[in-house]
């Protein structure tokens, strides 16, 4: 104690911490606390500058009882003071005005002790929206809170957000925004949060908002979440607004049904959109059995996607259904979706156009929300980042980020993008840009891990570390992306290709295409159970930091985490994987992948098949080569449209680049005389007519060239 005296003076005024009920002999009445007095008293000292009264006084916990007034005089009016003539005096006396005032001046970590010491105490807190900065402050994962588990995470929400007064309290008179703190929720983790999102919905529907936060959060939820839980999500929806309506004698007027109805049908539309017909069907099920009137555009959507599927039996069962729901007594014109051509798309410049006529058709194309060739795209990027300017490039993607078809615009500019630095080997621009317009879903547990490390410590790129590349490639490093849409088959696919190219042991890519297989799976059976009662466990739990996961397994495994869409995997990924082993020369893996495919009824496309005919050329089996080339010879399809499956496998004619690859991987065994009949075949069965190709022209030379020497003189 008095070696602290020794460093403590008491006349130090620096040091000097005085209780406010010291001056309570002022005569005049007491003012509201400033916000410096308030910061000096209650901003939490260190370690070293508390003295041992003050830890003492610190550890007394908060009396739970008010003093007995009965021991003092009556409670005359001249001993209080007017709320009217001193409203910043009674304002003060509240008990919640130190929360407030901490949360104005940005202490949320005094406020959060604060908060806690008034609910023990069982002080009814004041509603006010000021606490909805400190529940958006949360979700940031800073220096000091990236180890905080993610149940933490959304706890501290939870109790900060259901603070927000309710739509009839006199504070939320003026109109509210929720756009912030929707963004913070749906965004704030490259692995999508839906407890967050859940407890999110559901605390705004109790108090009124359902309106103005429903259709993001339901639409984020049901892309993500198993199918079961944002059932069950939707349900709760309801019963919270219904509650809401009641308890605040609201009258239900038909703005509510019209309003849960929207959410129903938009959770049909998005199961769809997954590939989750049979989510998309229970759903359906669910509104009809709520009255919910099944509006035209939902119903052909619906059907439109099963008549493409080939589910005869959904299909005609969601006949019945919406016939069921349908509120008239006349007949029903159901008339299913006709198979017929995309509807016509301006015609794209070649490739050697002008980079004026170029930019002018993909400024164009952006502005009227139109689909663009993505390769196309990707090569002008190229053409253009060469000339070394940037500001046509940064018009463009503000026209494509601000399309009427946003949603498109942004995964069709990010999918260029990508393919851009794919190009040129930037691996670490392609997982940048995939990070700043998609959620960590559907892509190698590896770069999930990855973009969460990211996410934590994004000023890492920034500090020019040779291992990690800089953003400022193409237009800059900041990409005025508000959320994050979802990644398509096409923007997945590229991340398994760059992660399979760095993998150098023929043991690592089978554990890659093992975690192919399981994420696939889990698609497929998104509550984690299989038809045959197998239960599986979510890939994406390995990519969470164990620091970050609870240690209680049993709530763990209640923590929701997302899945996959069934539509995000198709064949692009799996020959990432064939592309791999055939380079290896294995053989049999090849043929592994070939029938995993037909097993998992995933269409093989064109490059498939040209990499599994390219496998057996390099391994020199040429018995297979003849076989494989005479089953597509004799389809007549170019392309798969329904299902696969292994007991009646199907094929598509091959291209002039399938025998082309072939021919090159016989050459590199040497077996010219077997790439030649090859060739032959290419003119006699492929109908190939020289110059049409270039590619396949420059193999055919090569081959020539290799037998003008063997030829005898």
């Amino acid at each position: 104690m008095a070696a602290w005296l020794l460093h403590h003076s008491p006349w130090s005024l620096s040091r000097l911490r005085l209780r406010w009920d010291t001056f309570g002999w002022i005569a005049r009445p007491a003012t509201t606390l400033s916000s410096i007095d308030t910061k000096h008293y209650f901003s939490t000292p260190s370690g070293s500058e508390e003295t041992p009264s003050m830890i003492a006084i610190r550890k007394q916990p908060y009396p739970h009882s008010g003093l007995n007034l009965s021991l003092f005089e009556d409670n005359l009016t001249e001993y209080g003071v007017s709320g009217v003539a001193y409203p910043e005096v009674a304002a003060a006396r509240s008990p919640c005005h130190i929360l407030a005032q901490l949360v104005r001046e940005g202490n949320y970590h005094d406020a959060a002790r604060v908060l806690a010491d008034l609910v023990n105490i069982g002080v009814e807190i004041e509603p006010d929206f000021i606490y909805e900065e400190v529940a958006r402050s949360a979700l940031l994962t800073t220096d000091h809170r990236v180890d905080v588990t993610s149940e933490q995470r959304v706890e501290d929400f939870v109790r900060w957000y259901s603070l927000i007064p309710p739509a009839c309290h006199p504070a939320a008179k003026v109109e509210h925004s929720f756009g912030n703190i929707l963004h913070d929720v749906l965004s704030s983790s490259p692995v999508p949060d839906i407890r967050l999102a859940v407890q999110f919905a559901l605390i705004s529907a109790a108090k009124g908002y359902t309106e103005a936060v429903a259709m993001r959060t339901v639409a984020f939820i049901v892309r993500y979440a198993p199918p079961s839980v944002s059932l069950n999500f939707l349900k709760r929806l309801e019963e919270a607004d219904v509650h809401y309506l009641k308890t605040n004698r609201v009258q239900e007027s038909e703005g509510f049904g019209r309003r849960y109805g929207d959410t129903l049908l938009t959770a049909v539309r998005v199961h769809c959109m997954a590939g989750r017909l049979d989510a998309a069907m229970a759903v359906m099920e669910h509104a009809i059995a709520s009255r919910v009137r099944i509006k035209h555009f939902t119903r052909m959507y619906l059907l439109k996607y099963l008549q493409l599927a080939k589910e005869e039996d959904m299909l005609s069962q969601a006949v019945g259904l919406i016939k069921v729901g349908k509120k008239t007594k006349q007949n029903i014109n159901f008339m299913l979706w006709e198979d017929q051509d995309a509807p016509e798309l301006p015609e794209a410049p070649p490739e050697g156009a002008p980079l004026p006529v170029l930019l002018r058709y993909f400024k164009y194309s952006f502005a009227k929300g139109e689909s663009v060739p993505t390769a196309l795209l990707a090569k002008f990027l190229d053409s253009y980042r060469d000339t070394g300017r940037i500001r046509g490039l940064v018009a463009l993607r503000n026209r494509a980020y601000r399309s009427s078809k946003r949603t498109q615009g942004i995964a069709q500019w990010a999918l260029a993008e990508m393919l851009y630095h794919a190009a040129r080997g930037n691996k670490r621009e392609v997982l940048l840009a995939f990070a700043f317009h998609f959620h960590a879903v559907g892509i190698p547990i590896r770069a999930t891990r990855f973009l969460i490390q990211l996410f934590k410590r994004p000023h890492i790129v920034a500090q020019g570390r040779e291992d990690w590349a800089t953003m400022e490639e193409i237009v800059g490093a900041r990409y005025p992306v508000r959320e994050a849409v979802w990644s398509s088959s096409h923007h997945t696919a590229i991340i398994w290709r760059i992660v399979v190219q760095d993998l150098v042991s023929v043991g690592e890519v089978d554990e890659l295409y093992k975690e192919l297989l399981a994420q696939i799976q889990i698609a497929r059976n998104p509550d984690g159970v299989t038809k045959n009662g197998q239960r599986l466990e979510n890939p994406i739990v390995a990519a969470h930091d164990l620091n970050t996961l609870s240690e209680d397994t049993g709530r763990q495994l209640a923590y929701t985490q997302p899945v996959p869409a069934p539509n995000q995997f198709d064949s692009a990924h799996f020959n990432v994987f064939l592309e791999s082993y055939v380079s290896r020369k294995l053989v049999d893996r090849v043929t592994a992948v070939f029938e995993d495919m037909f097993r998992l009824g995933i269409p093989p496309s064109t490059e498939t098949f040209t990499r599994v005919a390219t496998g057996f050329a390099r391994a020199g089996d040429v018995g297979k080569v003849d076989r494989l080339l005479t089953e597509m010879e004799a389809s007549t399809e170019t392309k798969i449209m329904s299902k696969v499956s292994a007991q009646k496998p199907q094929f598509i004619r091959p291209v002039p680049e399938t025998y082309s690859s072939v021919i090159r991987g016989l050459m590199h065994r040497e077996m010219y005389d077997d790439a030649t009949m090859i060739a032959r075949r290419l003119y006699e069965k492929g109908g190939y007519v020289s110059g049409t190709n270039s590619a396949v022209d420059s193999v055919l030379e090569d081959l020539l060239a290799h037998l003008e020497p063997m030829e005898p003189s």
